[in-house]
């Protein structure tokens, strides 16, 4: 039979090695961070959490999503949940809920463990999105030239 002593022993336990992951993804964030790329992503294709919701008019699936965003003048990883329900023509309608937006040193737990694996990703995605600016930029310039 469990009792409090071994939960207690147990939360030490667990909030040491919480901590020492914060650090780790604190860490993660600061490196990308100095690359100063400032461009905001979400893994929409790649959901932390999804459960199905019902309402009066509408049903659809909510998720959790990781991205990089800003918050005020800093950018941080962060997580948001998103809702996604059919349109009047069937097609997806896709809705942020924009209060949800927050950074991930201040999610739940289970969402920070859940949000470590799909960084690698996240970060293909920053590298991607780099990439389609970059060639955006050059286009941009070609045309400012043009006019100028």
């Amino acid at each position: 039979m469990a009792n409090i002593k071994d939960l207690k022993d147990l939360a030490s336990n667990l909030n040491e090695k919480s901590n020492q992951l914060n650090k780790d993804l604190e860490a993660i964030q600061r490196q990308i961070n100095e690359l100063n790329i400032g461009l905001e992503v979400w893994l929409d294709d790649n959901a932390l959490y999804q459960w199905d919701f019902q309402e009066e008019k509408c049903a659809g699936i909510m998720r959790i999503l990781l991205g990089y965003y800003p918050v005020g003048d800093d950018w941080v990883l962060a997580v948001k949940t998103e809702r996604e329900s059919k349109g009047e023509d069937g097609g997806p309608i896709f809705e942020d809920i924009q209060s949800s937006r927050k950074p991930l040193l201040k999610a739940s737990r289970q969402v920070r463990l859940a949000a470590v694996d799909r960084i690698p990703g996240l970060i293909a995605l920053l590298k991607e999105e780099a990439e389609k600016a970059l060639d955006r930029i050059s286009k941009a310039e070609k045309m400012a030239r043009s006019i100028a």
